[in-house]
């Protein structure tokens, strides 16, 4: 345990953090029957008990732990990227930046066929990266927190105590989610792919900012940097 991790060694690591990451957002999915949420008719009520613990015993263990760490990674694959890239004199940003047009696309693909993608998420706010790569350690540290304590959501709560009118407004995926989860229960294959990238994409992504996650996942990708360094 006290020896020094070769790179290589300790590449292995993260890519098995990575894929037990993975392995556990899987495992969450298919909870989610991948967002067609059904319960048969006749169910009884003990298995419906059965399920709610198994569902909220899988999410407390697996939910927020998995994303994290899928986010962390995220960061710190650009984090070694970058600086091997700088050691051979090469400037690392702009190759980085086409990645993620390429993974804009490829989201695009993938939400073809699930309607609560995800890497849309990343390939936009991965670009987060690039402004802050040269920036202290410190520096960065403290924007990650500032991010992690949701200054959104502290800016609407000050707000609604200034002023008394002001009504917190939330749930505008849920005209998505609605239209997302009846084509997908009852549309044929096409109407299946036309709702999952256009009111799929909207679902998932508008669910993403307004539960906090988008501050989170950027957060996260920030921090991977002083994290592992100190």
């Amino acid at each position: 345990m006290t020896q020094t991790l070769k790179t290589s060694e300790r590449l292995g690591v993260v890519d098995a953090l990575r894929g037990f990451a993975l392995l556990a957002i899987v495992l969450l999915h298919n909870l989610e029957h991948y967002n067609l949420f059904f319960i048969p008719e006749n169910m009884p009520a003990w298995l419906q008990t059965i399920d709610k613990y198994a569902w909220d015993t899988m999410f407390f263990l697996f939910a927020g732990k998995a994303y994290a760490t899928f986010s962390l990674l995220f960061g710190f694959s650009f984090y070694i990227q970058f600086h091997n890239a700088e050691k051979r004199g090469i400037d690392f940003r702009g190759r980085f930046a086409w990645r993620l047009c390429l993974l804009f696309l490829f989201a695009q693909l993938h939400a073809l066929f699930y309607n609560g993608d995800i890497l849309l998420l990343y390939a936009v706010v991965g670009f987060a990266l690039i402004p802050v790569c040269k920036l202290k350690d410190k520096t960065v540290f403290w924007i990650a927190l500032i991010l992690l304590l949701q200054p959104y959501e502290w800016g609407r709560a000050v707000y609604a105590m200034i002023n008394s009118d002001y009504v917190v407004a939330s749930g505008h995926y849920m005209p998505y989610a609605i239209r997302a989860q009846e084509a997908t229960a009852n549309g044929n294959f096409f109407e299946v792919l036309c709702s999952n990238i256009s009111d799929g994409q909207l679902y998932s992504n508008i669910w993403q900012v307004e539960n906090g996650r988008l501050f989170v996942s950027v957060s996260a990708i920030l921090s991977c940097r002083p994290f592992f360094i100190l």
